[in-house]
């Protein structure tokens, strides 16, 4: 799990690797609410980590995705609050995919907790440690 910011502390989230995220109260440490990053931003997984240029204050995440036609990794890039947007669900719904990158192998992702940036870059390594999609979505179906 991890703590977070969209672009400002006023709004805080916690985080692990799944298409959830809670805004909880920074003060009470209560769940104020859940978001799903599938409905919002179009990711199955989102690594727990995402960054924000302190220049911009843009924030930028890497969302994993399944498809019939294949895996594959959405960077998106999620606004700063504004006047227009001082709601996380504002910010969110004007979230967009800057890229999409093939995963190399189809019917597997690569195990990402988080991602690098530098002034000019997104730095995103596809890691050796792959997940088997068949193999989790058969796990759903097995008796106990």
């Amino acid at each position: 799990m991890s703590l977070f910011c969209l672009g400002s502390t006023d709004h805080v989230f916690t985080a692990g690797e799944s298409c959830f995220f809670h805004e909880i109260g920074p003060k009470s440490l209560g769940c104020l609410e859940k978001y799903d990053a599938t409905k919002l931003l179009g990711s199955n997984l989102c690594t727990p980590h995402p960054l924000t240029d302190p220049l911009t204050g843009m924030t930028y995440n890497v969302g994993s995705v399944v498809q019939v036609t294949g895996t594959k990794y959405n960077l998106i890039q999620i606004p700063p609050p504004s006047e227009a947007c001082r709601l996380p669900k504002d910010q969110l719904k004007k979230a967009k995919i800057l890229c999409t990158i093939p995963s190399s192998w189809n019917s597997y992702l690569s195990y990402n907790h988080s991602f690098g940036m530098t002034q000019n870059y997104i730095v995103f390594i596809e890691q050796p440690l792959l997940v088997s999609i068949s193999k989790v979505v058969g796990s759903g179906f097995k008796k106990v």
